[in-house]
């Protein structure tokens, strides 16, 4: 080979790596907790957890049934619904739908939903492409004076 060739071929080797190097795969570059929130989500399961750590004190079986099709709908513009559904005969029917907008600080992990009368708050603990957990708050069991966390879970 002669100079003028491995020069070519050392420079393509060179610009090969740095690039190989530099790129990040889809799935390395994080996505913004506010935009995993948009999307529909279906209740799945409520747990509940000492104040103080991670134990669990009572974990629910997955939702079932009509509960199971509540659907929280999060889109891109801030706006927001929820339907609920009720056993009628063998069949599940709407119970409620309501809509609103929401706002998502992504410091605080605090999620609004507004209504038209009312706010509603929670604590986002975990939110992904598959999965978020909301803190509902305290939570009192059995006349127990200790406070329990309650979560509820959700899927996409």
């Amino acid at each position: 080979m002669n100079l003028k060739k491995i020069t070519y071929f050392m420079m393509a080797i060179t610009a090969l790596l740095l690039s190989a190097s530099c790129s990040k795969k889809e799935e390395d570059i994080a996505v913004p907790e506010k935009e995993l929130l948009v999307g529909s989500w279906k209740f799945s399961q409520s747990l509940i957890f000492h104040q103080g750590g991670d134990t669990i004190e009572s974990a629910n079986p997955p939702v079932e049934g009509c509960a199971a099709m509540q659907t929280w709908t999060f889109a891109a513009d801030v706006k927001h619904s929820f339907v609920s559904y009720r056993k009628s005969g063998s069949d599940c029917v709407v119970r409620t739908t309501r809509t609103g907008t929401y706002t998502f600080d992504a410091d605080t992990k605090e999620l609004a939903i507004t209504y038209p009368n009312e706010t509603e708050i929670f604590q986002v603990f975990k939110v992904n492409e598959a999965e978020m957990w909301w803190n509902v708050g305290p939570i009192k069991l059995d006349e127990d004076t200790k406070d329990y966390l309650h979560m509820l879970v959700f899927k996409k």
